[in-house]
């Protein structure tokens, strides 16, 4: 987390309020996101139709506080942008918006990682459980053992049920084993 100095915060702000609720929001919902908006994932995650949003990602294009490359995608212009934005949420707000983000990746289907990610940040762990076993499955089919045995970890820290639990000890005993072979 980089540390963003109070007027540059302010600035920030107060430029990204100044665009009105939608933009504001939509910016908000992309700064908690991290690397990757898809418009339909984003438009849902800000409550907000597709077209809406992309107006709002236009507008903040204008304000240059995203830059939008050839083929349509968005980023902020910096990280401190995203990160100032990000520290102005309350704590039960930016825990919402990582629940939000969290549904809205499940159901555009994104990396089941990435989902238990947001789970996590909006304190959602045993909603997130299920989700890093799924991460823990798909390091699996790629032989990324170390990834394996952080997802199954978290997984097991995550979960009380009992059948979630065995198949994550399973994971992470595999990962391990398979982790010692290597040279």
């Amino acid at each position: 987390s980089l540390a963003v100095p109070a007027t540059v915060h302010e600035l920030i702000v107060a430029r990204a309020r100044a665009l009105g609720p939608a933009v504001r929001r939509v910016l908000e919902v992309a700064s908690v996101a991290g690397d990757g908006w898809p418009l339909p994932a984003l438009a849902a995650a800000a409550g907000l139709d597709e077209l809406a949003t992309a107006q709002a990602l236009e507008h903040a294009t204008v304000a240059e506080l995203l830059l939008c490359d050839q083929a349509g995608r968005h980023r902020f212009v910096h990280d401190l942008v995203a990160q100032a934005l990000a520290d102005s949420l309350s704590a039960v707000r930016l825990a919402a918006l990582h629940g939000q983000w969290a549904a809205a990746l499940a159901a555009a289907g994104a990396e089941p990682g990435r989902v238990a990610r947001h789970l996590d940040l909006a304190g959602r762990a045993a909603d997130a459980a299920p989700w890093h076993l799924r991460a823990a499955q798909v390091a699996r089919q790629r032989q990324a053992w170390a990834a394996v045995r952080d997802a199954s970890g978290a997984a097991l820290a995550g979960s009380g049920d009992a059948a979630l639990r065995l198949q994550a000890q399973l994971l992470r005993a595999e990962a391990l084993r398979r982790m010692a072979e290597l040279p």
